[in-house]
């Protein structure tokens, strides 16, 4: 390795042992940090509460996607979208994967990526029992509209 290279990775080293590269709680490396729930709200398909009613394996796609998980989701309140009353939501099986349990509640800021909805886990979505925080804020900005 040459000083340059050790430099550089040095420099990433000291980076990741900082926290300039933050990890949500499954322990997944999220490259661009986490948004804020303003920023995730504006640039998110939709954003609801609901409940997982099933979930089923997927397997591998065309278009690069991984195997994964197609979890079908009841949706109950929405702050942001049009999504449908049921909608089913992709979760790869990577370090990406946004786990839900079956017959619980989560706040969701949703995408739509070639073709699937997924749920970023580098987000401000959770289970909707550890929202309060970020309902709250939500909450603020659409009374205020900052």
């Amino acid at each position: 390795m040459n000083r340059y290279s050790s430099v550089i990775m040095m420099g990433f080293v000291a980076l990741v042992s900082s926290g300039g590269f933050s990890r949500p709680r499954d322990g997944s490396l999220c490259l661009e940090g986490h948004p804020s729930v303003r920023r995730e709200y504006r640039e998110s398909w939709a954003v609801f509460v609901g409940k997982v009613k099933s979930s089923r394996e997927t397997p591998e796609a065309p278009l690069d996607w991984l195997d994964g998980t197609l979890y079908t989701v009841q949706v109950a309140q929405i702050f942001r979208g049009s999504p449908p009353k049921q909608i089913d939501l992709f979760s790869e099986h990577s370090t990406g994967r946004f786990e839900m349990d079956s017959a619980v509640a989560y706040l969701l800021f949703v995408n739509r990526m070639l073709g699937r909805t997924v749920v970023d886990n580098c987000g401000n979505s959770r289970l909707l029992s550890e929202a309060d925080a970020v309902l709250d804020t939500i909450r603020h900005f659409q009374h205020t509209g900052r």
